[in-house]
């Protein structure tokens, strides 16, 4: 371990004070103002619906780059952030086997639907968001229909750090509620606790296990379709003294069965990768 010395003008010794080390750094998240920070997701979503009269899928695969940039800070540590989309790409394949495409590099050759959808969301801000140093939304100062609902139940970055120093089996939990708004639903409301775990910590960087599940699961196969998409496990790196994601991974493996009768069945499959790229 680094030692710092000082040596005190006519006083015979030297004080010895030790470097504080990553583990013993509060887990949290740091802000600085004017920092930007770009993220990469790349997802792959499978849906397959099995009925009395056969089966569909559904698939999609999708990139983005997101940039986040800090507006300002406030005195408890949290900080006003807003959220740009700078690239998505989107590829759908329908049940009836066509495909969609849409990149918003050259977008001139995607369905008109599409385009009108996706093109007005390029390259402005998406949502302004004032976060706590747990990587939790506070308030959504600003958003687009679709940023507010996701962010009304979703992490900005993937998972809530406890704000202490952390160890390998340290663990926390997060309780929120899942809005199911159209098309997925008519507003209903849904509590949810995700738990968060220390798996190990190699220098700065924390390994973090993270899992989703309903506090009280519905008995109603129907009801539970919707939901399994929030429904996430993962992991994710954590930089402890830098105080932001470096890069994570969200599962979801979902299956309800009998929704439609005997035999029926749902399954929701999706991965998502996302990576911090770049940082100033």
């Amino acid at each position: 371990m680094k030692r710092v010395a000082y040596m005190i003008v006519g006083i015979v010794g030297i004080l010895v004070v030790p470097e504080l080390r990553a583990a013993d750094e509060p887990c949290r998240f740091r802000w600085r103002p004017g920092e930007t920070l770009l993220y990469r997701l790349e997802q792959e979503t499978r849906v397959t619906h099995v009925t009395a009269t056969g089966s569909t899928e559904m698939s999609s695969q999708l990139g983005q780059l997101k940039r986040w940039r800090v507006l300002e800070i406030d005195a408890t540590g949290g900080a006003v952030v807003e959220v740009t989309l700078e690239h998505l790409r989107l590829q759908q394949r329908l049940p009836n086997g066509q495909t969609w495409e849409y990149d918003s590099a050259s977008p001139a050759g995607a369905p008109q639907q599409l385009r009108d959808q996706l093109d007005p969301l390029i390259g402005k801000p998406l949502a302004v968001l004032h976060v706590d140093a747990y990587g939790q939304v506070r308030q959504v100062k600003s958003a687009t229909a679709g940023a507010l609902y996701s962010f009304q139940h979703e992490l900005p970055w993937v998972i809530a750090v406890p704000g202490t120093p952390v160890s390998t089996g340290h663990a926390w939990s997060r309780s929120f509620v899942i809005r199911l708004d159209p098309p997925l639903g008519t507003g209903q409301q849904y509590a949810a606790k995700q738990k968060f775990e220390v798996r190990s910590v190699e220098g700065a960087l924390a390994q973090i296990s993270f899992s989703t599940k309903l506090k009280d699961r519905p008995t109603d196969p129907q009801e539970l379709l919707p939901l399994l998409q929030f429904l996430t496990e993962g992991e994710a790196t954590f930089d402890l003294q830098a105080g932001r994601l470096k890069a994570a991974e969200v599962r979801v493996d979902g299956k309800v069965e009998g929704h439609d009768g005997p035999g029926t069945r749902y399954e929701f499959h999706s991965r998502t990768w996302e990576t911090l790229t770049e940082a100033d």
